[in-house]
């Protein structure tokens, strides 16, 4: 079924004019590769439901519904399932607010659904709530209530507060008028914070003002709070207290004070004495700045990254790692919102910062969760960006039969469409190319046929360059492999399997690569090290289990399916793609990639995979 932001785009298309990739994914706030993933899944799957999606190169999208009926009932299943979400999230808060028991009939009543439903939906709540941490107890007659240390059940508490829709008013008036207390408060005392923190921070006091409510208070250990009252951030944190007495109408206890402070100890930009110096060396700590070095040197040991040399990055790392470790020191959580799409667009970096993350949890002893991996990987992402604007251009030299103007002509449509990814290094014609050396030379762009001898890569084109020329030139300019299937030959995919469990799945590939390929000894054991870093769930019962450290010279891949859908930390799975990255990074890389994440979100085709019974049925999915 379609996801929330799949229907979102349906409903900007829905008013009939068309809509490029660019502003969708403005409005949406998603970067254009979501869109177009999306766009990917939607044509794939509306025929089904009577519509289409029409795409025209440089005008847009546009979509057309022939079964209104049929597309009416599409969009209804696949919010009914958006709904059931959201009220687990709704039924979690509820219960996270109070520290009585909440009555199934109450909830019930609250939530505008039968006791039924909320049965149902308590049975998954209950798995989601003990796998991290909180305990759920079930009495006759009083009815069901949420167990743990303060500390848990409000960083559970803020994983909820994700939408406005689950709480209408989180955002409202009192929202505008917190945020506007807080910023203030922190500009008169030359505090910077980042806008991420300063959102924790609000979020973290309407949580204390609803946990207060229900009579419960932060639990500060002694020795925490007789350390954190010493310090600036500690000032500040009561100056915010004082202030929030109007607002809130209740007084903060020092323990609230106290877990202020370690909110603006854990969002703290750069320190008050020094919020005007530029030399990052003299604002973070020294063993900061070697813990950030030493997490670049394991990147670069693993994956060939070369990031080690990058000042910027080693700069920007230790600036983010000093307001982070005191988050890790006192277990506080933040959220990240671009979690998603920073594993799907740069997905290279967050298998970096998966690296870089256990090796954090070595020398300080901090438990990193996905979010705070997300944000070490934006930081890797950059670099490789750096690096990659950095590559020298591809050579292009065009061959014509033609006279000056058409040459002329060809030469300026190259320009134009390939700007900043290729150079036109000369205009010769076929005779002139007897002589002339490709030592330099990329890539051949020819309107007259060519022997096949040549040292370059040769394209054919129209004098006026039409838009199948354009697709020869783009492969060769990004090394491009079409499909999926270029990478994942027959006897690299076993359908069906009866495999019942996680560990079962990744035995048998294992077993698999040992057949196939010359793998190292621990490769299972390095599979599962990167599972419990974090889960390589990624969506539509897909699986991409990899080891934690590259092993193989080029990438491989292997692909099963399961007669029934498995647990994968937390998610239901039928789909695995065992993925061994290869020591070096390249550009195949990137297009295994780009190629692997295209075909998970298109739930279609995930859907007929599961189904395929033989490699005949199979094989065309990956193509």
């Amino acid at each position: 079924m379609l996801s929330k932001r799949q229907i979102e785009i349906l409903e900007l298309l829905e008013h009939g004019d068309r809509n490029t990739g660019k502003r969708i994914a403005g409005m949406l706030g998603v970067t254009a590769r979501t869109v177009r993933a999306d766009i990917r899944v939607l044509t794939s799957t509306l025929p089904a439901f009577g519509a289409s999606i029409d795409s025209k190169r440089g005008k847009g999208y546009k979509l057309t519904v022939e079964d209104p009926e049929a597309y009416k009932r599409m969009k209804m299943q696949a919010l009914e399932l958006e709904d059931q979400s959201d009220r687990l999230s709704k039924l979690a808060l509820l219960l996270l607010k109070r520290k009585t028991f909440l009555k199934l009939v109450d909830a019930a009543d609250t939530l505008y659904v039968s006791e039924s439903t909320i049965k149902n939906d308590l049975r998954v709540l209950k798995k989601e709530l003990e796998s991290r941490g909180l305990k759920v107890i079930t009495k006759p007659r009083y009815g069901i209530r949420i167990i743990g240390s303060e500390r848990q059940l409000r960083n559970v508490y803020r994983s909820y507060l994700e939408a406005d829709s689950i709480v209408p008013g989180l955002k409202g008036q009192l929202y505008q008028q917190l945020r506007q207390l807080v910023v203030s408060v922190l500009e008169e005392e030359g505090a910077l914070v980042t806008e991420i923190g300063i959102e924790n921070l609000v979020i973290h006091i309407w949580i204390a003002s609803e946990r207060m409510d229900a009579g419960l208070v932060a639990d500060i250990s002694p020795s925490d709070k007789e350390n954190l009252s010493r310090l600036k951030e500690y000032q500040v944190a009561e100056k915010l207290a004082k202030s929030l007495e109007n607002i809130l109408g209740v007084k903060l206890p020092q323990d609230e004070i106290v877990y202020m402070t370690m909110h603006l100890l854990g969002a703290k930009s750069v320190s008050y004495e020094e919020n005007g110096m530029k030399d990052f060396e003299k604002i973070v700590d020294p063993n900061i700045i070697e813990i950030s070095a030493a997490l670049l040197r394991v990147a670069d040991e693993h994956m060939q990254l070369s990031l080690s040399a990058d000042k910027k990055l080693l700069s920007g790392l230790a600036l983010h790692l000093r307001p982070a470790l005191n988050r890790f020191k006192y277990g506080l959580t933040i959220r990240n919102p671009m979690l998603s799409e920073i594993k799907q667009s740069y997905p290279k970096a967050f298998d970096a910062s998966v690296l870089m993350g256990k090796k954090l949890q070595e020398l300080t002893d901090a438990a990193i969760n996905e979010d705070e991996l997300g944000y070490l990987a934006l930081h890797v992402g950059a670099a490789m960006e750096r690096q990659e604007s950095q590559r020298v251009k591809k050579q292009a030299l065009v061959v014509c039969a033609t006279g000056i103007a058409s040459s002329q002509l060809l030469y300026y449509k190259l320009q134009a469409r390939f700007n900043g990814r290729m150079d036109i290094a000369g205009i010769c014609s076929a005779a002139e190319l007897q002589t002339r050396s490709l030592e330099d030379i990329d890539l051949i762009v020819s309107t007259v046929p060519l022997p096949g001898s040549l040292s370059a890569p040769v394209v054919n084109v129209h004098t006026l360059l039409r838009e199948s020329d354009v697709g020869q030139i783009e492969q060769i300019i990004a090394d491009r492999k079409q499909t999926l299937s270029a990478y994942i030959p027959p006897d690299h995919i076993f359908l069906q399997l009866s495999c019942t469990n996680r560990d079962d799945v990744l035995q048998f590939l294992v077993e698999q690569m040992e057949k196939r390929f010359d793998v190292p000894a621990n490769l299972l054991a390095l599979i599962k090290e990167r599972e419990e870093m974090a889960p390589t769930f990624q969506e539509n019962h897909v699986a991409v289990p990899h080891p934690i450290y590259p092993v193989m010279d080029e990438p491989v891949v292997l692909c099963c399916t399961l007669q029934q859908p498995i647990d994968w930390g937390g998610n239901a799975v039928q789909v695995i793609f065992l993925f061994c990255i290869p020591k070096q990074y390249n550009g195949d890389l990137q297009e295994l990639y780009e190629s692997m994440v295209a075909f998970i979100e298109d739930r279609q085709k995930v859907k007929e995979l599961i189904q395929a019974q033989d490699l005949e049925a199979c094989f065309p999915l990956l193509n």
